[in-house]
């Protein structure tokens, strides 16, 4: 019975996640870049990708799925992508210094705290011009960007049929520029 219990459990987590991650999208403005709170999120962050030349997020999300069993990862939680930086999301955008998974027992957080928020629609990996919407709301705002940047699919596969309108979510943390009075 307390296997039974620990897989429900783990079963509404999948399902809570999943809906949590839908009804944002549902409520997103894709043509708006903006500051918002966030809650904060727990995730496991899995290993560093390594890239070769040519390689998007393809090639190590297949090799980390080959073996989620020695990572500890359930890829039935949403899945999404962890740059060290906003500026390596702008640099490569489809490849992610790493993959987290939306997970509670995730000892990585999105601390709860004000974010620069953009959305984009495509297939997986598809930043387009958000990196830049996002740098130039940063420098109108007087921004700066504070950690990594996240790639959260709000809506994917479980939630649509059709790759092109898979929905993300980019989200930094951010802080007013002190300005310096001489």
């Amino acid at each position: 019975m307390d296997m039974e219990m620990r897989n429900l459990r783990q079963r509404y987590s999948i399902i809570h996640a999943r809906r949590e991650l839908i009804n944002m999208g549902a409520k997103a403005d894709e043509s708006v870049v903006s500051v918002m709170p966030l809650e904060e999120l727990s995730m496991i962050l899995w290993p560093r990708n390594e890239y070769g030349e040519g390689d998007t997020f393809i090639e190590p999300l297949a090799a980390y799925v080959s073996q989620t069993g020695d990572y500890h990862i359930n890829l039935s939680f949403p899945v999404g992508g962890y740059f060290d930086s906003m500026e390596d999301f702008a640099k490569a955008p489809n490849c992610p210094n790493h993959f987290v998974s939306i997970d509670p027992i995730g000892t990585h957080k999105l601390k709860a705290g004000d974010y620069l928020v953009g959305y984009v629609r495509g297939y997986y990996g598809e930043a387009f011009d958000l990196p830049a919407r996002m740098f130039e709301y940063a420098k109108e705002k007087s921004l700066s960007f504070v950690g990594p940047a996240y790639m959260l699919y709000l809506w994917e596969e479980i939630s649509v049929s059709d790759p092109s309108q898979y929905l993300a979510q980019c989200c930094v943390a951010v802080s007013k520029r002190r300005v310096r009075i001489h």
